[in-house]
């Protein structure tokens, strides 16, 4: 499980007339092995009325010879796919991809921190502000916690 915030965000805000920062929120639920993970993801983003939904497919490279210690990296990249869904001037639902990657530090055996980038397709962009094939990069941080 992981949560997961966009700093930026939160410091500046979503627009470039923003007065402050606002949460833009990932939660994610995944199943592991050692090389690796498979979940569900929520990305909240109320200030917008910007909320996400989906699966995702994470391949873990491992930076330690001995994964099981309790100070380890990890490096997963993988893909997301789900629905975007808006509610400004109107209910917009539209299918987005994306491409995700990030690091981990373990600093004790079941809990952490991370630093990724996501590079997703906005597909609600195009219904919105008819701006066609949108692809946007955004990063997040936030805290990870491994079940056994």
């Amino acid at each position: 499980m992981s949560f997961s915030f966009d700093p930026k965000m939160a410091v500046h805000g979503p627009y470039e007339t923003s007065e402050h920062g606002e949460l833009d929120l990932t939660i994610r639920l995944a199943c592991h092995s050692l090389n690796y993970e498979i979940g569900l993801y929520t990305e909240l983003f109320p200030a917008i009325d910007y909320y996400s939904f989906g699966l995702f497919y994470n391949y873990k490279i491992l930076l330690e010879k001995q994964p099981r210690k309790f100070h380890h990296w990890i490096v997963p990249i993988g893909v997301e796919v789900g629905f975007i869904k808006r509610n400004i001037d109107q209910d917009v639902l539209k299918f987005n991809f994306a491409l995700n990657g990030s690091v981990r530090y373990f600093f004790i055996k079941n809990m952490g921190v991370e630093a990724g980038v996501n590079y997703r397709y906005r597909s609600d962009l195009e219904k919105i502000y008819q701006d066609n094939f949108k692809m946007k990069i955004n990063c997040f941080v936030g805290v990870v916690f491994v079940w056994p």
